[in-house]
């Protein structure tokens, strides 16, 4: 059944205080995995910040480096040590093995340091001599801290450290994540003499160019994305908060199950689109249906090496998604 979402149920962000539109494309599509860098708000929102999360800084007017150089600490969940006492800090620096600067600087002072300076340079050497279920269970964990809708995104860096590392990464990276597709509302004049009212889906340029770009066998482990309809396109503004409808895929695995939803927002603006999407809305149920019975055959194909019935995700799928969407606007 389509599900409706008012505005008031959602937190939309501003794209340029947020800083969707810094850093060009290819900033917007690794943004995902990146700290915030905390260069729109005021220094007195910063550490109100600092201080609700009980990351105290005992420092006179902190320029604004130092503030985020901490919210990024806290972001990370590193410990706040400014309000240990010199023997905690002692201990901690003698129970890592660290070396304390030879300077006239205050014993406090060095101790901080050598903590700061060990937490901003980390090193996982036993990383592979864990058992790989555990692994599998940290590179979970790393993520799932990502954004809910990864718009074209490229692939996180802990991917590429090593050949067996990116093996083991890469399937539950697809596995985990939900990936945003976005298709674009197009108005083409027919010719002279072809059935039709001139209107087409055409993907975003940037979801074109990444599905072109993906793996077929990358492409075949995802199992969660969702296929935003648009109607204006920004430089980094699709994504499901702007789409007036989205369908909301999901092939499953072993922790959910097969599922397609169609996510309309009736507030968002359609401008000269309101007449594609009112043939839309005289017809919900049924587009919901007929999505799902596309997604379907790719949520139970079977292995061609195991024989067992398997989810695998396969380009001609979205494409047969889109003529279908197509068919009911054209």
């Amino acid at each position: 059944m389509p599900r409706q979402i008012d505005r008031t149920e959602e937190d939309i962000p501003n794209p340029y205080s947020s800083g969707l539109m810094d850093g060009g494309v290819a900033y917007r599509h690794d943004k995902y995995w990146r700290l915030a860098d905390y260069i729109g708000p005021s220094n007195a929102a910063l550490t109100q910040q600092l201080e609700a999360s009980n990351h105290h800084i005992p420092i006179y007017r902190p320029d604004r480096r130092t503030l985020a150089h901490y919210l990024q600490r806290r972001d990370r969940q590193l410990p706040c040590y400014f309000g240990c006492s010199v023997a905690e800090l002692q201990q901690y620096v003698k129970a890592r093995g660290l070396e304390l600067e030879q300077s006239r600087r205050s014993l406090t002072n060095k101790l901080l340091t050598a903590l700061e300076t060990a937490d901003a340079n980390p090193s996982f050497e036993h990383l592979l001599d864990l058992p790989p279920e555990l692994r599998n269970r940290i590179y979970e964990c790393y993520m799932s801290s990502f954004g809910s809708v990864l718009q074209s995104p490229t692939q996180p860096p802990l991917t590429k450290v090593s050949r067996q590392i990116r093996e083991e990464t890469l399937p539950i990276f697809y596995n985990t994540c939900t990936f945003g597709l976005a298709l674009v509302v197009h108005h083409k004049q027919p010719q002279q003499g072809v059935a039709g009212r001139g209107w087409h889906l055409k993907w975003h340029e940037d979801t074109d160019f990444y599905l072109k770009s993906l793996l077929p066998e990358n492409l075949a482990l995802m199992r969660s994305f969702h296929i935003q309809v648009v109607t204006h396109i920004g430089l980094a503004l699709v994504r499901d908060e702007a789409a007036p409808f989205v369908f909301e895929v999901r092939l499953g695995n072993n922790r959910s199950p097969y599922a397609v939803e169609l996510v309309g927002r009736p507030h968002i603006p359609t401008y000269v689109h309101s007449v594609v999407f009112s043939r839309w809305n005289d017809n919900l149920e049924a587009l919901e249906e007929e999505i799902k019975a596309v997604f379907e055959v790719a949520g139970h194909r079977v292995d061609d090496q195991s024989g067992e019935q398997t989810s695998k995700l396969m380009i001609k799928d979205l494409w047969a998604a889109r003529r279908t969407m197509e068919a009911r606007i054209g």
